[in-house]
């Protein structure tokens, strides 16, 4: 698929950067939302400069890079998760591998990003009622 438009978010707390692309409906809405995510260290948030250190291959820290160079950098060695979301909130995750040492809402946070993202991108289109996401 060829990304028509896209928008990158980073986390509130910093580990992770999420890339949203939709293809163009014939000037409407769409129907679908792809994701793909990074873990990430961040050195901004959103207002700030947007800026991240990627993990090198669980060996530690990557270079600082820009928000904007995410499909540089994102890699199957580098990929946390992708997958996509529709406009009544079905969602499928794939390839999502993430080591905890106790609780985290770490997963919590990426799927509420993915679906508040989602429904500012779907806008009309995105049923709440279905997705029961309010």
């Amino acid at each position: 698929m060829k990304d028509n438009n896209y928008k990158l978010v980073l986390d509130e707390e910093g580990e992770f950067v999420l890339k949203l692309s939709w293809e163009e409906q014939e000037g409407d809405f769409p129907y679908w939302v792809n994701f793909q995510g990074m873990e990430c260290i961040s050195q901004g948030f959103p207002g700030e400069k947007l800026e991240f250190y990627s993990y090198d291959l669980g060996r530690g820290m990557d270079n600082q890079h820009k928000l904007e160079d995410f499909d540089i950098y994102y890699s199957d060695d580098n990929r946390l998760l992708h997958g996509h979301i529709k406009w009544d909130g079905c969602m499928e995750i794939h390839n999502f591998s993430h080591h905890w040492c106790g609780y985290n809402d770490f997963a919590q946070r990426i799927v509420k990003m993915i679906y508040q993202n989602a429904k500012e991108i779907m806008q009309d289109r995105f049923d709440e009622d279905l997705a029961n996401f309010k």
